[in-house]
């Protein structure tokens, strides 16, 4: 049974259960002369269906019923989610408190005694009325209010997304601006130093020719003069040989010299070239992050058999890059190299360790750090600047971090920074994408 809408009426509906007729038209007939709609009911059951049906505005319940009597009544009106929120006036000749409080624990808000005194009643109606049109208007201003917070909350969510997007949108443009300028410069920088290295390679590999064909040439003289010195020679001769001897030993030191100083500027070009690499040799490959690692270690401590520190591994082997392992090869090489040449100090036996941590679905950390000698605050600033070196005259070259730099940042997409604690050592930090942007890393 569907409940009659009764909100366009302009008077306040009255429900009167009550199984005296008597009651029920002197009451209702009074009622109905002040502007109020009524309702009737003789029994408890049929109370219950008319105000499910109606839903008046008030019921006026009386106790004493055959059946179902008032206060039962008014626990069924109550348990009923359709007229819990009816106000109930109990109409009743019992005096006793017990049962006003019986009325008041089933649910009824106020009661009226009998004989009815129609204006006590009506003051108690529209005491009761005003209450509860106050309740529904409470109720539709905290509904309204809430409304109002929920949308607010979904507006400042939605702003605090938009936020996060814009913000992470502008950092990826400038991020990406920055990288297309550097990496136009290094473009120039790259083509000036391919052509110095070739231009620089065929002078090179003719001195070191010469060099070599000279020193074949000194090693047959030597032994023309072993030869004779085996034979009788006067005075004159002696003193003669002596002065070949002189220049013997000086020209094999220039030989010597000669040689490595050729070296050195083949080192030169070969560190020129790791910068100035064309990114197109490089091919994006899926790799695991430990096997390199591990392989770039095994063959630097080939390479360099008298080093004694100690290389520790923490990489998880599941970690997995689609990326350039070849440049990353190169990089890790570097850095062991930067760590064994200025770490450690005299005979200091120290330790590297080579960790990874995925950051999450799009990014690998890897930490190369030691615990050798630090670098001053003024320094570390200035590492990866091309040309910079703390080991001027004594191999230093100031390209290799440099190279670092542009391999991470420009053809891997990733991020660099070095951290070091004077006296307690040096991290550097690679953030790296875990599938490369190839367009991002070839942007020429």
């Amino acid at each position: 049974m569907e409940p009659i809408d009764t909100s366009a009426s302009s008077s306040p509906v009255l429900l009167i259960i009550d199984d005296t007729v008597a009651n029920l038209g002197v009451i209702a007939s009074h009622l109905e002369d002040k502007g109020f709609e009524i309702v009737i009911a003789q029994s408890g059951e049929d109370g219950i269906k008319r105000a499910q049906r109606m839903l008046p505005d008030l019921i006026l319940l009386d106790v004493m019923m055959p059946g179902i009597d008032g206060f039962e009544t008014c626990r069924r009106l109550k348990a009923s989610p359709i007229t819990a929120d009816i106000p109930v006036i109990f109409m009743t000749a019992l005096s006793d408190t017990t049962d006003k409080v019986s009325g008041f624990e089933a649910g009824g808000v106020d009661y009226v005694t009998k004989p009815i005194q129609v204006a006590e009643v009506l003051i108690r109606i529209n005491t009761h009325l005003g209450l509860r049109a106050a309740r529904r208007q409470l109720a539709e201003r905290n509904a309204a209010l809430q409304q109002e917070i929920e949308i607010r909350h979904k507006a400042e969510a939605a702003l605090l997304t938009t936020n996060q997007h814009l913000a992470s949108t502008i950092d990826t443009l400038e991020r990406t601006q920055t990288q297309r300028v550097l990496a136009a410069k290094i473009a120039g920088l790259g083509a000036l130093v391919a052509g110095i290295a070739h231009e620089l390679n065929t002078p090179i590999g003719v001195a070191m020719l010469t060099a070599s064909t000279l020193d074949a040439d000194m090693q047959k003289m030597q032994k023309m003069q072993a030869m004779r010195k085996a034979q009788t020679l006067s005075m004159n001769d002696t003193i003669q040989m002596e002065g070949v001897d002189t220049v013997f030993q000086n020209v094999s030191a220039e030989l010597d010299l000669l040689g490595r100083s050729l070296n050195r500027a083949g080192e030169l070009i070969r560190r020129f070239r790791l910068v100035a690499v064309d990114q197109l040799e490089y091919r994006i490959q899926l790799f695991e992050l430990y096997e390199l690692v591990r392989q770039s270690v095994h063959a630097f401590q080939e390479q360099n058999p008298g080093k004694s520190h100690r290389i520790e591994i923490e990489i998880d082997k599941s970690i997995a890059i689609k990326g350039y392992p070849d440049a990353l090869d190169q990089v890790m090489a570097n850095l062991l190299s930067n760590a064994f040449r200025h770490a450690f100090v005299g005979e200091t036996i120290g330790t590297i360790k080579i960790e990874a941590v995925a950051l999450d679905d799009e990014w690998v950390r890897l930490i190369v750090s030691d615990d050798g000698k630090g670098i001053s605050p003024e320094q570390i600033t200035k590492i990866f600047d091309p040309f910079y070196t703390t080991q001027l005259g004594k191999g230093g070259s100031g390209f290799g971090l440099y190279a670092v730099y542009n391999q991470v940042n420009f053809l891997m997409g990733g991020r660099i920074n070095a951290e070091s604690t004077l006296g307690q050592g040096t991290r550097f930090i690679l953030d790296l994408p875990r599938v490369a942007n190839q367009a991002e890393a070839n942007p020429h």
